[in-house]
């Protein structure tokens, strides 16, 4: 997309209430956010990061999966590109699941389990895909392996710049993302607050004199 996109986040499911309905609750909301979580493809935890509750009352409950900071879940939903096995995993896995729930809540009056903000576990992958392993190779990082950060940053810069990104491009919008400044353990992502542990000043200086 051109410098001109907006982020967005699209692919959203929504469901409004009618007079036949008593009001949403909380609970509701947050059990469908999280099974839309646990229904999106895990690799290195950013897809999920990126699955948002967009709109929650008595009314609307709307989730959807941010695809400005991870624009590959269109392909994957579609099963555009090398990755098929993930076709349809929001229209026919995360909606039928939502149907379960929805039913369950409409028919014995209450929410089954109890539910929170959901939480995303991420972790290093060794499996870029081929574009974000032309983009790292292009700025100079490793292609092996790829990172949470790594691909929302690349994703944030393909769907500003494309495909034409420099590294000064990417590292303005990443601090410098390699694998070495987040290290080689699982790092929990909150998805409503995108909090994440962050490589040290001094790890960072580190990772630019080293030119990594």
């Amino acid at each position: 997309m051109g410098k001109n996109s907006k982020k967005r986040a699209n692919d959203v499911f929504g469901i409004a209430n009618t007079n036949d309905l008593k009001d949403f609750p909380q609970s509701l909301a947050f059990q469908l956010w999280n099974i839309a979580v646990a229904g999106t493809p895990m690799d290195t935890g950013n897809a999920r990061a990126n699955t948002k509750l967009l709109v929650s009352n008595e009314k609307t409950i709307a989730i959807g999966w941010d695809t400005f900071n991870a624009n590959y879940v269109d392909f994957l939903e579609r099963g555009v590109g090398p990755v098929k096995k993930y076709k349809g995993f929001i229209s026919v896995g995360v909606f039928g699941s939502f149907i379960q729930a929805i039913t369950e809540w409409a028919y014995f009056g209450k929410v089954m389990g109890s539910w929170s903000t959901p939480v995303v576990f991420a972790s290093v992958s060794n499996s870029p895909f081929v574009a974000e392993r032309g983009i790292l190779r292009k700025v100079g990082f490793p292609t092996r392996k790829i990172n949470a950060i790594q691909r929302e940053r690349i994703s944030q810069s393909r769907q500003m710049y494309g495909l034409n990104i420099d590294r000064g491009q990417l590292e303005r919008r990443t601090g410098v993302p390699t694998m070495e400044s987040y290290g080689r353990s699982p790092t929990m992502i909150l998805s409503g607050s995108r909090e994440t542990s962050a490589p040290t000043p001094n790890q960072r200086q580190q990772q630019r004199l080293s030119g990594k």
